[in-house]
Order: structure tokens, then C-alpha cells, then sequence
């Protein structure tokens, strides 16, 4: 009988106590059992270590380990060094697994030779309470197969779609991420990276099966006020789309670019454009980026809308939010 791949789960945690039960139980109750359960315990300062410990105790797959604190990437990077798998799934510590999202994924990934499968989600609440399916637009089957190019035509349908542009829904081969980790001491890290782990994938499959619970909470950095840290999402996105670029994607400019954008017209209209200077001064080398990349977009597809979109960017980052802001 011909040995089933080992999968290796990554769980990076830092004080999540009143989440990690449920999403540890999420991955040892899988119908897949050829599991590997890697957590990195961020440093936590709550219950988060003992619970993680008590776990690992109880199931031999579970692998716990405790460092000082480095954030998200730093917890992944550790997962990637320690893990043993065929392949690498990302859960994050306050989300939890459908119990048959490993096997799905497998098998799909088995059945087409897939260097990545994706999986759709589900937004809950803190309590668990349905708040909106995050599935991938312009399916019309169970899944579709695509390419580099094709993944991020469906990536960009819906501006983004949320589970193609971040790394906790996908199953992948391991050796994708052989020369690859995530950039550390950054947030918005999936942005930086994902492109990266693209271009070196040949068949993706997208699925709109429902494999992953996204838990959104209250007290989550993404909705903190805008800092300077925030900034590198724009920073990240002017990556991809020189990315963009250099491939000839020419239908993805558009879209990618109004993301980056529409970071600089929020971070505009903040008090720490007002009064922070190193806040500021970001906000505007950017703007001399996206500038540019505006240009070369209109000289590569020109219209007289995009003209006039430029011609409104290139004269004040302000009037351009104001104007957006208006449409």
C-alpha cells in the first residue's frame, strides 16, 4: 500500500489563548492522518504555551515550539525550518479547519500533479457567527485548474479576491518554499511573498469548497489605526506590480495598482500624515513610485479615461483621493 504524503500544518501562535484549543482540534481531527502539526509559540504571555503543550502531550503529531517573541513571519519562518512534510498548509492560531480540508486538498493536488490547491472560506465572527463566504468569482464548476497568468486573473476578478491573495487557504508543495521565507518584521507579509511562490508553481487549482473558518476579531491589527508599518502593503503591491510588469500582464496593472493607490489615499486622509513626518515622507517616496507606474501603464495601454486618472495622480495625491472618494 503506497504511503500517503505527509502534510505538514504550520500554526504560528502568540496569546491566543481563547482560540488555539479550537484550532488545534481542527487539525487533529482531520480525516487526513498523515499530519505533522508544527506550532510555533510566539512568545505568548497567556495560557497559550501550556494549552499548546497539553496538546502535543495528548498527540504525538503535535510538535510545540517556544521562542521570544518575533512576530508572525519570524513564527513562520521557524514552522518552515522544522517542517518535515510533502506539503505545507498555513493555519492561523484564532482560525479553525473544515475536518476534511487536508484530504480535499491532497487529492485534488494528487489526482492534477498541483503545486498549489487552493481552498474557499468562511468569515465568522469571535463567536463563530457567519458574517460572508470568501470564494473565488467566475467558477462555474467545483474547482478550476489554471496557471501563473490565470490564477491571478481570478486572484484580481473581485479586486482582490481574498483567498487567492492570502497564504492560509492553500495547500503546497514543499519545495516551493525550498529558497523562499517570509520577510520578518513586516505585516501585510502574504503580499510580499505570494507573488514569489506564483511564479515558481506550474498547475494551481482554485476551489470554491469551503475549507477554512476565518476568524475576524475585534482587537485585530488590521483594524488598528494606520501606522508607518502599514505603509509596506503599498510598498509589497509596487512589487507585484513590477512583477506584473516584467511578465507582460498587461490586464492586471489596473487592478493591482488602484490597490496600492487606494493604501496611499487612506494613509492621506489619516492624522499621521498630518503629524508624523516619517509617517509622511513615506506616504510621498511611494507616491513618486506609483507615479511612475501610472506613467507606464498609460504608455503601455493608454485611454482617454486613463488619462485623465493620471493626469488627476500626478498633479496632487489629495485631489486624486478626493476624487475617488466622490465616484
Amino acid at each position: 500500500m503506497e504511503l500517503q504524503p505527509k502534510v505538514s500544518v504550520i500554526i504560528p501562535a502568540y496569546n491566543v489563548g481563547a482560540f488555539i484549543s479550537e484550532c488545534i482540534e481542527s487539525a487533529i481531527n482531520q480525516t487526513y492522518p498523515n499530519l505533522e502539526i508544527i506550532i510555533i509559540d510566539d512568545g505568548s504571555v497567556d495560557d497559550t504555551p501550556i494549552i499548546c503543550d497539553h496538546y502535543a502531550d495528548m498527540d504525538k503529531r503535535i510538535l510545540v515550539k517556544h521562542q521570544p517573541n518575533g512576530g508572525l513571519s519570524a513564527a513562520r519562518n521557524e514552522g518552515l525550518k522544522l517542517a518535515c512534510g510533502d506539503y505545507l498548509f498555513f493555519l492561523d492560531s484564532d482560525d479553525y479547519l473544515e475536518s476534511d480540508a487536508i484530504e480535499y486538498l491532497v487529492n485534488l493536488s494528487q489526482k492534477y500533479d498541483a503545486d498549489i490547491c487552493a481552498g474557499s472560506a468562511i468569515q465568522v465572527t469571535e463567536n463563530k457567527q457567519f458574517v460572508k463566504e470568501m470564494s473565488f468569482p467566475g467558477i462555474s464548476s467545483e474547482y478550476q485548474l489554471c496557471y501563473e497568468h490565470s490564477f491571478w486573473q481570478y486572484a484580481y476578478a473581485n479586486t482582490p479576491c481574498i483567498p487567492a491573495i492570502v497564504v492560509w487557504t492553500k495547500l503546497y508543495k514543499k519545495r516551493l518554499f525550498a529558497n523562499l521565507s517570509f520577510k520578518e518584521n513586516f505585516i501585510h507579509e502574504d503580499e510580499e511573498i505570494l507573488h514569489k511562490v506564483v511564479s515558481i508553481s506550474d498547475t494551481i487549482i482554485l476551489s470554491v469548497k469551503n475549507i477554512y473558518n476565518y476568524r475576524l476579531r475585534s482587537d485585530s491589527v488590521m483594524d488598528k489605526p494606520m501606522t508607518i508599518k502599514n505603509l509596506c502593503k503599498a510598498d509589497f503591491l509596487s512589487q507585484r506590480l513590477n512583477y506584473f510588469i516584467q511578465k507582460e500582464y498587461t490586464d492586471l496593472y489596473l487592478s493591482c495598482f488602484g490597490d496600492g493607490a487606494y493604501v496611499l489615499r487612506k494613509a492621506y486622509s489619516t492624522d499621521a500624515y498630518k503629524n508624523d513626518t516619517a509617517f509622511k515622507l513615506e506616504v510621498n517616496r511611494l507616491y513618486k513610485e506609483y507615479k511612475k507606474h501610472l506613467n507606464y501603464i498609460y504608455s503601455v495601454i493608454p485611454s482617454k479615461k486613463l488619462f485623465i486618472q493620471k493626469t488627476i495622480f500626478n498633479l496632487n495625491l489629495g485631489l486624486y483621493n478626493y476624487i475617488s472618494q466622490k465616484l
